[in-house]
């Protein structure tokens, strides 16, 4: 039992406790999972634990407030759904230098061209 689970993970040491149980199974080498896992530990063929990728911390800035009232504009899509199951969608339009809502375009569809011209006014 030893040879032939030490054989195994020689040929695949990316596999784990339980692909090489099912393995030998199915090689036809029948034994209790709980035996296979006392001679897995006692022969030390355990993987290596995965590391989570840490992201770096990133430098956080405070918002830039602009200089004026044209400087910057806001936009907001949201979305609803009706009791009949119909979307309803608003264009919100807002000034970042003192939050004032410049304009807001509802309705079921908001193709670009509805867009530009809720920007052009």
């Amino acid at each position: 039992m030893q040879q032939a689970l030490r054989a195994l993970s020689g040929r695949h040491p990316g596999w784990g406790f339980w692909k090489l149980h099912h393995r030998l199974r199915k090689n036809g080498l029948v034994l209790n999972h709980k035996r296979t896992l006392r001679i897995y530990r006692a022969l030390a063929l355990h993987l290596p634990r995965r590391l989570k990728k840490r992201v770096p911390a990133r430098v956080k800035q405070p918002l830039a407030v602009p200089a004026a009232a044209t400087g910057c504009w806001s936009l907001d899509f949201t979305s609803d759904v009706l009791t009949d199951g119909r979307r309803l969608r608003t264009l919100n339009v807002l000034a970042d230098y003192n939050r004032e809502l410049l304009g807001v375009e509802i309705d079921f569809s908001l193709p670009a061209s509805r867009v530009v011209q809720v920007l052009t006014r």
